[in-house]
């Protein structure tokens, strides 16, 4: 339950505080802000009342056991300070009108004052490479991580998940090889899975698997050839990670397939700007109708990033070609939507023609006891056909939410795991 805190408006109630000068630093309240100074004057910061009054930890803010907020934002608007100080000649206690108070360091000023220093640390952006075949550093090598130390040892656990940061791609191998019944069991796919986070069943199940099979309502499930795809975009909000075990693969063909959508899509910026934008705006429709599922949903094939230090930092790409409906944008000619999907169509083209350009994939047979680990807002996945009757093919998948991997990314960055 929130504590509500009373706040005093009126001037009347209590006075504007004072500025304050000691040693280096100078505190002064302005019209709804106050502006800091330190070192003489050398570095300056303001920030108004109700950022500063919001961002406060005192024990009267946040719960000393959970630490999460014990007031609401809109109840600060009016607040304003009513007493100043320097502590140690690099911290500022503020004195609030409702009563709140809290010292804030030269530190927390000095990360807010930037955009940059604002965002470090949350999504770990510039970390992120995207593929090019023409270096070495910037395209995934695919080292086969152990699986013993992966699941035993943070040290290789750091590993496949910066791996998976910079890349999207990720291959876990030496996966103990253990009878039918005792996969069905033990579900060492979640386990692996597990070490980064929760795993998120779908309706395909806690996890799934990937056999060919008679009468099989998704492609995955045949032997045909599959495209370059995202799972689930008919979601709100599709899985984050795909995880697929490699149980038995001794059927011919049935190659793994996979392309960087984002170098696809800051390609098509590059090339054709008019394209890229339309991508950022014409709805794509995904459906799934079968067994008593109707999955829904439209989203644009580019998705930037709106909260971010970096302008045009992807956070998603959503294409399936298997799974689209009928689109309902751009549909009567000569409108200014029909404009834009010409755009979109051209941008499309120049999307696939880069993601199945052979130098922009990543293509092996999987080894049985591995497990290849992507993500599945950024990393298109594909299967060549495969011959059935040559030999069985056995795969064992699930799904992680990107939250709970971008969580993990946090706390290993931090050495917090």
């Amino acid at each position: 339950m929130l504590r509500r805190l009373i706040v005093q408006s009126k001037r009347s109630v209590s006075q504007l505080a004072s500025s304050v000068d000691k040693g280096s630093v100078n505190v002064s309240p302005a019209q709804g802000s106050i502006q800091f100074s330190f070192d003489g004057g050398n570095v300056k910061y303001s920030y108004t009342n109700a950022f500063l009054r919001d961002a406060s930890e005192s024990q009267t803010s946040l719960d000393g056991n959970t630490g999460q907020k014990l007031f609401t934002t809109g109840e600060i608007g009016d607040v304003f300070p009513v007493e100043l100080g320097v502590v140690n000649d690099s911290s500022v206690k503020v004195k609030w009108s409702d009563g709140d108070e809290y010292v804030y360091s030269k530190e927390f000023l000095e990360k807010h004052s930037t955009r940059e220093s604002q965002f470090r640390g949350r999504y770990h952006e510039d970390l992120v490479t995207l593929w090019d075949p023409s270096d070495e550093s910037k395209y995934p090598q695919l080292p086969y991580y152990d699986y013993h130390d992966y699941i035993n040892t943070r040290e290789t656990l750091a590993q496949v998940v910066r791996d998976m940061h910079k890349f999207g791609l990720a291959v876990i191998g030496n996966i103990p090889d253990l009878s039918a019944e005792e996969q069905d069991k033990q579900l060492l796919v979640s386990k692996i899975g597990g070490r980064i986070g929760y795993i998120r069943p779908t309706f395909y199940g806690y996890t799934f698997d990937v056999k060919s099979k008679p009468g099989a309502t998704n492609i995955a499930y045949t032997s045909k050839f599959l495209p370059l795809h995202h799972d689930l975009c008919y979601y709100q909000s599709p899985p984050g990670l795909q995880l697929l075990h490699c149980i038995r693969n001794r059927a011919t063909g049935g190659e793994n397939v996979f392309a960087d959508s984002f170098a696809a899509a800051k390609h098509v910026a590059k090339v054709d700007p008019a394209a890229y934008e339309a991508l950022k705006t014409v709805p794509i429709n995904f459906h799934f109708n079968r067994d008593g599922h109707h999955y829904f949903h439209s989203h644009p094939l580019v998705v930037e990033r709106q909260f971010t230090s970096q302008p045009g930092f992807l956070e998603e790409v959503n294409y399936s070609p298997p799974f689209q409906a009928p689109y309902d944008y751009g549909l009567e000619p000569n409108t200014k939507e029909s404009e834009i999907f010409q755009d979109f169509l051209r941008g499309m083209k120049l999307f696939e023609d880069f993601i199945n350009d052979p130098l922009n994939k990543v293509k092996f047979k999987t080894d049985e006891g591995t497990c290849v680990i992507f993500d599945n807002r950024r990393v298109l996945h594909a299967r060549d056909e495969f011959d059935p009757q040559s030999g069985e093919r056995w795969l064992k998948g699930c799904y992680l939410d990107k939250d709970a991997f971008q969580s993990k990314v946090r706390a290993v960055e931090l050495g917090d795991y």
